[in-house]
C-alpha cells in the first residue's frame, strides 16, 4: 500500500512540478523578450534623435551655404552697391548664419556667426562705414574654418550614432 501511496503523490507532484517549471520558463521568456524589446527601442529612439539632428544640421547648412553662394555670386560688396543692394544681398546669408547657430553644436555655430558678423562688417565697410581692411580679415578668418567645424559636427553625430545601446 505505501507503494500505491508514492505512486499516487508522484502522480500529483510530477504534474504540479511540470506546470511550474512550465509557468516559470514561460514568464523568463516574456520577460527575456520584452527586455530585448525595450531594449532595441530605446536604441532605435536614440539613432532616430540623431539621424534628425543631423538631418536638421545638413538642411541648415544647405541654405547657409546656398545663402553663401548667393552673395559670392554676387560679387563680394561692389563699390557701387547701395544699402538697399546689400540688405538684399548680404541679408539672407546672414540671417542663415544666425539660423544655424541655433541647430549647430558649438563650434559650428560660432562659425556661423563670425561669417555672419564679417558679412555685416564687409557690408558696412563697402559703404565706408567701418575699415575695409578690418572687415576683409575678418572675412578670410571666418570663412575658411566653416567647412572643418561642419565636417567636424558630422562626425561627432555619427560618433553619438554608434554609442546609441
Amino acid at each position: 500500500m505505501s507503494e500505491a501511496a508514492n505512486s499516487s503523490k508522484f502522480s500529483i507532484i510530477f504534474p504540479v512540478a511540470c506546470t511550474l517549471i512550465g509557468v516559470f520558463a514561460t514568464s523568463t521568456f516574456t520577460w527575456l523578450t520584452s527586455y530585448q524589446t525595450a531594449s532595441l527601442s530605446q536604441k532605435n529612439a536614440c539613432i532616430q534623435r540623431i539621424d534628425t539632428q543631423e538631418k536638421l544640421l545638413r538642411e541648415k547648412g544647405e541654405t547657409f551655404l546656398a545663402a553663401m553662394g548667393d552673395m559670392l555670386n554676387y560679387s563680394i560688396f561692389p563699390k557701387t552697391s547701395t544699402a538697399r543692394e546689400l540688405s538684399e544681398n548680404a541679408g539672407p546669408l546672414i540671417k542663415a548664419g544666425i539660423v544655424m547657430a541655433a541647430y549647430a553644436p558649438p563650434e559650428l555655430g560660432l562659425r556661423s556667426m563670425m561669417i555672419s558678423n564679417s558679412v555685416r562688417a564687409g557690408a558696412l565697410a563697402s559703404m565706408h562705414k567701418l575699415d575695409e581692411d578690418a572687415a576683409m580679415e575678418t572675412i578670410d578668418e571666418s570663412f575658411g574654418k566653416w567647412p572643418t567645424a561642419f565636417y567636424d559636427a558630422l562626425n561627432a553625430l555619427d560618433k553619438q550614432r554608434q554609442k546609441c545601446e
